[in-house]
């Protein structure tokens, strides 16, 4: 089965290089979520650094045997991402640190 990646998809060519090691089967499913509460699809590259959003995932795990014994392996799989407000919408304000030095 090929990648499901095109080549619009990886128009910088950062897949192209790791697709001998990686095969995408399945797509995360991405959305916006409107004032009245409906979910609107959107490209996933429209999301950008500092969105709110929220993501559910699938949680895989393993049991792996190796040199220092077994131990379980978890990952989260990503199913959907849904931008629910866009980073712009907030002002970033840095903290002052306080160390407690005087």
């Amino acid at each position: 089965m090929p990648s499901l990646v095109s080549k619009a998809e990886d128009a910088r060519g950062k897949f192209r290089v790791l697709q001998n090691s990686w095969r995408v089967t399945e797509k995360v499913r991405v959305g916006t979520q409107l004032a009245h509460g409906e979910i609107f699809p959107l490209p996933p590259l429209s999301l950008r650094k500092g969105d709110f959003v929220d993501v559910s995932v699938r949680v895989g795990a393993t049991w792996m045997r190796g040199q220092k014994g077994r131990r379980w392996e978890v990952a989260f799989e990503p199913l959907t991402v849904v931008r629910l407000a866009p980073a712009m919408k907030f002002k970033v304000r840095r903290a002052k640190v306080d160390h407690g030095l005087c």
